[in-house]
């Protein structure tokens, strides 16, 4: 079980964009789940794969039980 988003951040793998900004994109949508900022670009790539985004705020603390419950959901479907 998922006890925190920093269990989460450990457990994935973390890419380093070095392409253009389709192919960085695309990169971003293969992921099971997007953690992002609130930007249309990690909306756009959580739309085109059809996975979950949990925008981070820096106003609004990370709310654990609903980044793992989204995480359970996920790895429900796989």
């Amino acid at each position: 079980m998922v006890r925190s988003i920093r269990d989460i951040l450990l457990m994935s793998l973390i890419y380093r964009f070095r392409g253009n900004i389709i192919e960085d994109l695309y990169s971003i949508a293969r992921g099971d789940l997007i953690l992002g900022p609130p930007s249309t670009y990690s909306g756009w790539a959580a739309w085109y794969a059809n996975i979950p985004l949990v925008n981070l705020n820096r106003s609004a603390p990370i709310d654990d039980e609903k980044v793992d419950a989204i995480y359970q959901q996920v790895m429900a479907k796989k």
